[in-house]
């Protein structure tokens, strides 16, 4: 069982899901798969609220720091352009994008807590 929420702010629209019905779609995460071992808890589409074009959120369980390395090794290639990659006793903070600024990707890692994995799109020409 799962929620679906709603919510408008602002003029714009956030749409929250949670539950076992929730399965991780690379296409929402530029292509990125999902890390192993992780739980999917929710899922946010934040476009609307953002005014942008595309931009998701996958909050997750169970994301180690080695899969953490691992996973943010992965995405560098995908998203060359690192802007910060941060990782202490805290957890890790990782933020990229493509060469034309266009794909944006970031996660932020707390072992043992939620996890926050965000892909952004936005078509600058739109």
């Amino acid at each position: 069982m799962g929620i679906d929420i709603k919510l408008n702010v602002d003029g714009g629209k956030v749409d929250v899901k949670t539950g076992d019905n929730i399965f991780w779609d690379a296409v929402k995460m530029g292509g990125m798969p999902q890390p192993k071992g992780v739980t999917i808890f929710s899922e946010t589409d934040l476009s609307e609220i953002l005014i942008i074009n595309f931009s998701y959120i996958y909050s997750v369980t169970g994301l180690t720091k080695e899969v953490y390395q691992e996973y943010i090794k992965l995405a560098t290639d995908k998203f060359p352009k690192v802007i910060e990659n941060i990782l202490d006793e805290e957890g890790g903070h990782f933020l990229a994008v493509t060469e034309n600024f266009e794909n944006m990707f970031g996660v932020e890692f707390k072992e043992g807590d939620l996890s926050f994995i965000n892909y952004t799109f936005i078509n600058y020409t739109h």
